[in-house]
């Protein structure tokens, strides 16, 4: 095909994937996540200098949220995740972020570290070899790390981490209480977490059929296998058994479907109507010092 064709589909398909903020390479998706993330923890906690880990960093962007942090202030960072990446395309979109930050500097510096410091910082990397798909050489000798594993591989040392934060990930723990313990496990005295879970059913994410609360209305036998279906009410014991402070806690509810209550069945029929509408929790938790 003749370049000028080429062109002509990059430029269309390059505008409509910008356009879509839920698109998982760009930044305006690592600027929302990281941002709500950091927002979340530094009222609880001293960022600059923390050992941070972006828990669940997904398989297109495994650096995004690991990078902003590192350049807002963090000592070293670690993203974790039970799924590979395409390398090549990963610093194709590492560049793209870095590029972001380089142009709008007051959009990406959140810390109490100097402007000067958030610039030297990106300017560690090696910003042509992201560009050519070369992760490695990008990346070079930076404390930033992806870690293909599950959190109970022994790999990852207990009282490793600072600060962990994560989004649409702790719904996929089928046993919550285990992972929940881990995570108390890796955070160090004083470690911040901060957690969004989505608590929806994920069919619904599939296309029609299926609304936010299906799931509900199955049998207390059924299952999956991606998401737990645990409920607001059921999550947080879980967090105070191990002895995590729960710093916030907060619900985010939507409206079920009329004449679904009827339909829900199990341990769900016993719950209020308040706690069965809730689609997500936002969660900030600390480990005390001891």
């Amino acid at each position: 095909m003749h370049w000028t064709k080429v062109d002509g589909l990059f430029t269309i398909l390059r505008r409509e994937v910008r356009s879509r903020r839920d698109w998982r390479h760009g930044p305006k998706r690592v600027h929302e996540v990281a941002h709500e993330g950091y927002s979340a923890v530094k009222p609880h906690a001293p960022f600059v200098g923390q050992r941070f880990c972006d828990l669940g960093c997904g398989v297109f962007h495994p650096f995004g949220i690991s990078t902003v942090m590192y350049l807002n202030g963090a000592g070293a960072t670690i993203g974790l995740d039970l799924h590979g990446s395409d390398s090549r395309r990963a610093a194709e979109a590492l560049a793209d972020l870095l590029m972001e930050c380089l142009a709008f500097p007051e959009r990406w510096h959140w810390s109490d570290i100097s402007r000067d410091e958030f610039v030297g910082r990106l300017r560690r990397f090696d910003l042509a070899a992201l560009m050519e798909g070369d992760l490695r050489k990008g990346l070079g000798d930076l404390p930033l790390r992806h870690c293909v594993t599950d959190i109970h591989s022994p790999a990852l040392a207990e009282g490793s981490i600072d600060i962990m934060t994560s989004r649409a990930v702790l719904e996929h723990f089928l046993d919550f209480g285990r992972a929940v313990e881990r995570f108390y496990a890796l955070l160090s005295p004083g470690g911040i977490a901060s957690h969004v879970i989505d608590v929806v059913d994920h069919r619904a994410y599939e296309g029609p059929g299926h609304h936010y609360w299906s799931f509900l209305a199955e049998g207390d036998e059924w299952s999956d296998g991606i998401v737990n279906r645990l409920r607001s009410c059921e999550i947080r014991p879980h967090f105070e058994r191990v002895g995590f402070e729960v710093l916030h806690y907060e619900n985010v509810c939507g409206k079920m479907p009329a004449g679904f209550l009827a339909q829900v069945k199990g341990r769900f029929a016993a719950m209020s109507p308040e706690e069965l509408s809730v689609t997500g929790v936002r969660c900030v938790l600390r480990k005390p010092v001891q």
